[in-house]
């Protein structure tokens, strides 16, 4: 990631001063900084890469996940979605390579959950599940 530039965390549980989990979290009343060097700013880079729509954002239509255009729907291929997921991983600032990938679709509650392990800058190998963040897509 690049240097000096801050993310604010997640909140991670309820608790008095943070009542919804994934909202900006808050310790004392001030919000809580990651350092760009933090293994779960990089993490919430991924769940930002992989939970924005290609094409959602106005400023740049070309960003996001292309969860429509090659993911959704029917006759998909799962390794080609897995290749997709492990490229976009791989290319979050902060991240060296990503080593596996797998998802999982509940027809019923409508969402797409993604697991992970990747190879972060600072050496280590991360899992998703490592993070109190959620790595699922509603697709409804």
């Amino acid at each position: 990631m690049v240097q000096g530039i801050r993310t604010i965390a997640l909140a991670s549980a309820v608790d008095s001063e943070n009542p919804t989990i994934g909202d900006l979290k808050l310790v004392n009343g001030d919000f809580v900084w990651l350092t760009a060097d933090d293994p779960e700013a990089t993490a919430q880079a991924i769940a930002r890469r992989l939970g924005t729509y290609k094409g959602e954002w106005f400023l740049d239509q070309k960003e996001g996940f292309p969860w429509f255009q090659s993911v959704l729907g029917n006759g998909r291929s799962p390794a080609r979605i897995k290749a997709l997921m492990r490229r976009a991983i791989s290319s979050t600032p902060g991240v060296r390579s990503c080593t596996l990938v797998s998802y999982e679709l509940d027809r019923q509650l409508r969402e797409l959950s993604v697991e992970w392990k990747a190879f972060f800058d600072d050496g280590k190998i991360y899992a998703s599940s490592d993070f109190d963040v959620a790595y699922i897509v509603e697709v409804s």
